[in-house]
């Protein structure tokens, strides 16, 4: 089951430009820019466990970081 947190939509069209999804044990980051596309998978997650999360995630330039409930930041 795939569940979309956040989505930002381009003007006068269904194309995402950027999307936050979960789905069982993973969570996406969803990317359009400049002709292409990108898809950052985090593996092993843990927040489908029907509880409230804390969640950071961070951008910055090739690298993402997810931190989860003030834990230790996953890096990609």
């Amino acid at each position: 089951k795939n569940e979309y947190i956040f989505t930002l939509l381009e003007e006068n069209s269904d194309e995402p430009l950027l999307g936050l999804r979960l789905s069982q044990n993973k969570f996406h980051l969803l990317q359009k820019g400049h002709g292409s596309k990108r898809r950052i998978t985090f593996k092993a997650v843990g927040l489908d466990d029907n509880r409230w999360h804390t969640v950071v995630l961070a951008v910055t330039g090739r690298y993402t970081i997810l931190t989860v409930d003030c834990g230790i930041p996953l890096e990609l």
